[in-house]
């Protein structure tokens, strides 16, 4: 059970610790919804996109958005990623043959990159590396499209499947990273930037790895066409990352939410954030080692 999922389970630890301990949190989602009220969508998706490839499309632009940001950094962590062990699920239990058909992607993609990627390039192996990702998130109950399925029987290549991806998604991508790329980009270009980051009570709650952190702030993605929906869990989630960095490895200073499709951020001091919601001390040391205990002692059941 991944920290999400662990958020949606009203019984599980994390979800239990939340309820117990962060009495003001009603609050810093009530004062973010005001500030989200004179927001205008201003990147929509197309009419044809269906609700199945909209959920696909914030996988790939979190992917997308790594592969520009940092490039080189992106590919010494793609073996790490869910779109890696996607593609173990699509295919036999022959080792070789996995390991080799994820050095053909990987080495496909390092040269496309290598050569002057396009943005074009980018948006459709994102879409590739989105469709494994949902492969692996669903426990192999996702159909592969059947470009995929032409490459695992040897009937096409990576770089052909990466052709296919359906035209809406393709648009819709290329919106949302070129607006990445005009308004978001050159602010963080000169910040060292973690990509994918995992923390270290990460396998406490079955896996737990953010979007990515650009110098000492912790930064979420999400496309929703209504940021609202789920704000209280999103702000939880955002807290769980900070709790579950027990040594304090990124010092992390503030939490953000990026909304592509309005163009618009959200972002708390920690600090703040902890007082606010917790109502209580701003130790967080103290604050994590709970969050520890409270995790550690549900594990040993």
């Amino acid at each position: 059970m991944s920290l999400t999922s662990a958020l949606k389970n009203p019984q599980h630890p994390v979800s239990q610790f939340f309820a117990s301990e962060c009495p003001g949190l009603a609050a810093v989602v009530q004062t973010a919804k005001r500030a989200m009220r004179p927001w205008q969508l201003t990147v929509p998706p197309p009419r044809e996109l269906s609700p199945a490839l909209a959920a696909r499309v914030g996988t790939a632009l979190d992917y997308g958005i790594r592969m520009i940001t940092g490039p080189a950094q992106f590919m010494e962590t793609l073996d790490h990623t869910a779109a890696a062990m996607g593609l173990n699920l699509a295919l036999t239990p022959d080792h070789f043959e996995v390991w080799l058909s994820w050095e053909e992607f990987t080495q496909s993609l390092r040269n496309r990159l290598a050569c002057g990627a396009t943005l074009e390039d980018i948006v459709r192996w994102t879409y590739l590396l989105a469709e494994l990702e949902e492969r692996y998130r669903s426990g192999a109950r996702a159909q592969l499209s059947e470009s995929v399925q032409a490459v695992i029987q040897g009937r096409t290549n990576w770089e052909t499947a990466a052709e296919a991806i359906p035209q809406a998604m393709e648009v819709d991508l290329m919106q949302l990273l070129t607006a990445y790329q005009e308004g978001w980009l050159s602010r963080w270009r000169d910040l060292p930037v973690f990509l994918n980051p995992t923390f270290d009570g990460s396998r406490d709650v079955g896996g737990a790895d953010a979007d990515w952190i650009v110098d000492t702030v912790l930064w979420d993605l999400k496309t929703t066409k209504n940021p609202e929906r789920n704000l209280d869990r999103d702000i939880r989630q955002l807290l769980g990352y900070v709790f579950l960095d027990y040594s304090d490895r990124y010092h992390l200073s503030h939490v953000a939410i990026y909304y592509p499709r309005f163009q618009q951020m959200l972002q708390w001091p920690v600090n703040d954030l902890l007082e606010t919601a917790l109502g209580k001390s701003r130790d967080l040391t103290k604050w994590r080692a709970r969050w520890q205990n409270s995790l550690r002692e549900q594990n040993a059941r």
